[in-house]
């Protein structure tokens, strides 16, 4: 897969990206849940949610990702429960807590679990 349509040419996707979308979405998703997402993010999150899967009356483009990707209703907590378990792994190594990082590494692991 290429860039996303409408990015823009002169920003290099970075490789992680290509050919798998979703992880853009779902470590959005993460960064949403421990508050670490941009507001003005998620109105574009929101569109590309539509365009993906309907739902023009879906406002909630979490809810939208729960349902599609079959996400039970405690994802979020344990999205909660591992933020801070890395906050304070973080914290006793004496560094800042990377959001991006932990996303990655949530994501990461998440993909491994459905994978076995």
């Amino acid at each position: 897969m290429s860039e996303p349509s409408g990015a823009d040419p002169t920003v290099k996707w970075p490789e992680r990206y290509r050919g798998k979308p979703l992880l853009v979405l779902l470590e959005n998703y993460v960064l949403d849940v421990i508050g670490e997402l941009p507001p003005n993010h998620r109105e574009n999150l929101l569109e590309v949610t539509r365009r993906l899967w309907g739902g023009e009356t879906d406002s909630d483009w979490k809810a939208a990702m729960r349902r599609e990707l079959g996400f039970g209703e405690s994802v979020d907590n344990d999205i909660h429960h591992n933020w801070q378990r890395f906050r304070a792994a973080a914290d006793e190594r004496g560094e800042p807590a990377d959001s991006h990082e932990f996303a990655r590494a949530f994501v990461d692991a998440l993909e491994r679990a459905s994978v076995d």
